[in-house]
């Protein structure tokens, strides 16, 4: 604890970062990433921080969704993904389990 400090940050705050985050500065963030922010914004101590981005938003589309409203993930967010997204969406889906039939843990 003299090392690390951890901070549990709610969905509605989680939700608020993202919708305030695109408000003030135009970029949508992953929910990941917006998480970092609300905990290090309430940290405690003036040391200097840097907030890295996890994920694309693009591959959250329910907190999205939530945040920032259906409307905005079908017409805004396309503007907000990467150059590799359209060949990405169109890509055939392949599902491989992790385990074969009848593995577990042990």
């Amino acid at each position: 604890q003299d090392t690390f400090k951890t901070r549990r940050v709610t969905d509605e705050e989680l939700l608020a970062k993202v919708h305030t985050v695109y408000q003030e500065h135009d970029h949508v963030i992953d929910p990941h990433t917006a998480v970092g922010l609300v905990a290090a914004e309430n940290r405690v101590g003036d040391a200097p921080l840097v907030a890295l981005a996890t994920a694309h938003p693009c591959k959250f589309q329910m907190a999205v969704c939530k945040s920032l409203g259906d409307e905005f993930w079908r017409t805004e967010m396309p503007l907000h993904y990467p150059p590799s997204m359209p060949a990405l969406l169109s890509a055939p889906e392949i599902q491989r389990g992790v385990f074969e039939a009848g593995q577990d843990w042990e």
